[in-house]
């Protein structure tokens, strides 16, 4: 697969595409790409030198080289997923995070932009995988692998769809990831909040998710929820200089105006009305019933 077909299968933005597809041919980018394979382990620890490969690639308007980067990283992982049998469809519909994300940008900014390069190692690494509605991650809790699901922002929560992308995905990791079969899955979320069945009817789809999961832990202080109801970012890099006086990338809570959050849906008008009132929505963690 080349870049130009990995841009085309995912259906990258063409506000950013031509700029992706001229520094992927560039010299420069070869250049960036020796130098970040020295400090990555030949790009195996891209999650753990994150920082270390913004500054190889600073400056970076818009993240392009980033974005760049991770998707030469994607079309390696390509290589991996047909030497195991893994289908395209899955490949497409995991690596469609780039696509999702920079829209999501665009709907938060107005910048066709990528801000996630701190998340996506997960999918080039394969570590992660969408399969149907969830994207499921391979991880460990309490010392044990677990799947870990994520709800990306396109997905249908409905039981049924839901239900059959979990099974799907135990199916794909008995087959694929054998050491994962048969292991817990568990999720947190804020879309797990018993909180919101103080605001939602029964009928909901959310409250549906929210009982195929045994809730063990309450987060009430996480804001996470702005970003996903009102997209809105609830957290932000900002620079800040270290003790040496170098320049770092620092990620940090943002402060949120709760009186200026839009009313446009009724769950954004009822949350909103909620911690006017002194609640709180904040996250929780489950694990997944059996199904």
């Amino acid at each position: 697969m080349t870049i130009r077909e990995l841009c085309d299968a995912i259906e990258l933005q063409n506000e950013i595409r031509g700029d992706v597809i001229s520094y992927y041919e560039s010299p420069d980018f070869r250049e960036a790409l020796i130098k970040i394979n020295e400090i990555t382990d030949n790009g195996s620890n891209i999650i753990g030198e994150i920082q270390k490969v913004f500054e190889v690639l600073a400056p970076d308007d818009r993240n392009v080289k980033m974005l760049t980067y991770m998707l030469h990283c994607a079309l390696v992982a390509h290589d991996e997923y047909e030497q195991l049998g893994i289908t395209d469809d899955i490949f497409v519909a995991t690596m469609r995070c780039f696509t999702r994300f920079i829209g999501e940008c665009f709907v938060k900014t107005g910048v066709y932009a990528f801000d996630r390069a701190w998340w996506t190692g997960r999918q080039v690494l394969m570590k992660l995988f969408r399969i149907g509605e969830l994207e499921y991650e391979m991880t460990s809790w309490n010392e044990e692998p677990v799947i870990s699901i994520h709800i990306p922002s396109d997905s249908d929560v409905s039981r049924d769809r839901c239900v059959e992308s979990i099974r799907r995905a135990k199916d794909f990791f008995a087959r694929y990831y054998p050491e994962y079969s048969g292991c817990k899955y568990i999720c947190d979320s804020w879309l797990l909040s018993p909180e919101l069945k103080k605001l939602l009817p029964e009928t909901s789809r959310i409250i549906g998710f929210q009982d195929m999961f045994d809730i063990v832990e309450l987060k009430p202080d996480s804001e996470s929820f702005i970003e996903w109801v009102y997209k809105m970012d609830s957290f932000e890099f900002v620079q800040q200089e270290d003790e040496s006086g170098k320049t770092k990338l620092v990620y940090q809570k943002k402060k949120i105006d709760f009186d200026r959050l839009p009313e446009n849906t009724s769950l954004q008008r009822n949350i909103k009305a909620h911690i006017k009132a002194g609640g709180k929505i904040g996250d929780a963690f489950g694990i997944l019933k059996e199904i």
